[in-house]
C-alpha cells in the first residue's frame, strides 16, 4: 500500500519532469494563458486602470466637466459579460437618471465612468461584479459567478436642474422619433380606386 506522501511525491516528480523536459512549451502555455487574461473587455482603445476597471471613450463631451459631488443626469445601459446580456437600460425608460457623482448610487462602475467626463460625452466601462457593488451587497447574488459588467454611460447634463429639452430623451432618440413622425404625417400616395 502506497502512502499519501509517496503518492504526492510521485505526482510532483512527474509534473516537474514534464516542465523541465519541455520548458519552451510550458512557458508558451503560461504566456498564452496570461495574455488571454489580459485581453481588454472593451476592445482596442480601452485603458485598464490599476484597480482593474477598464474605460473607453466613445465620444468626448464638449460641455462642462463633472466634478465630485455634483449632480449628473445620465443615460446608461448595463450588460453582463461574457455574453453581452443586457440587465438595465435607462434609455428604454426615456428619462435620464440623476445621481450625485462619487457617491456610488448605481455602483462603482458608473462612478468611475463619470469621473473626468464632460457633458455630452459617451464612455464605456467594464469591471468585475465584485468591484461594482459594495462588499456583501445582495445585488452581487443576482449575477453569475466570475462575471463582469459593462456599462455605456452618456452624461446628458451636469447640474441640479435639467433643461426640459434634455429631460425627455437623448438626441439620437429624438431624431429617430422626428423621422417616425414625418413618415406617419407624410401623405400617402393617392391612386384612384379601381372601378367596378
Amino acid at each position: 500500500m502506497i502512502s499519501n506522501r509517496l503518492r504526492f511525491s510521485i505526482s510532483l516528480c512527474v509534473v516537474l519532469a514534464s516542465v523541465f523536459a519541455h520548458p519552451a512549451e510550458a512557458k508558451k502555455e503560461f504566456v498564452s494563458r496570461k495574455t488571454a487574461e489580459q485581453k481588454p473587455l472593451l476592445g482596442e482603445g480601452s485603458v485598464k486602470q490599476p484597480n482593474g476597471i477598464e474605460i473607453k471613450d466613445i465620444k468626448v463631451g464638449a460641455g462642462p466637466a463633472l466634478r465630485l459631488g455634483q449632480v449628473a443626469w445620465i443615460h446608461y445601459i448595463g450588460w453582463i459579460l461574457p455574453g453581452n446580456k443586457e440587465f438595465d437600460n435607462s434609455i428604454v425608460r426615456k428619462r435620464p437618471f440623476n445621481l450625485i457623482s462619487g457617491v456610488g448610487q448605481l455602483g462603482r462602475g458608473i462612478d468611475e465612468a463619470l469621473r473626468t467626463m464632460k457633458e455630452g460625452g459617451v464612455r464605456q466601462v467594464a469591471l468585475p461584479v465584485e468591484l461594482n457593488f459594495p462588499k456583501g451587497s445582495p445585488l452581487v447574488k443576482g449575477f453569475p459567478p466570475n462575471s463582469s459588467l459593462k456599462y455605456e454611460v452618456r452624461l446628458v447634463h451636469v447640474g441640479a436642474k435639467i433643461p426640459k429639452s434634455k429631460l425627455d430623451s437623448i438626441p439620437e432618440e429624438k431624431e429617430k422619433e422626428k423621422e417616425k413622425e414625418k413618415a406617419v404625417a407624410a401623405p400617402k400616395s393617392t391612386q384612384p380606386a379601381k372601378g367596378k
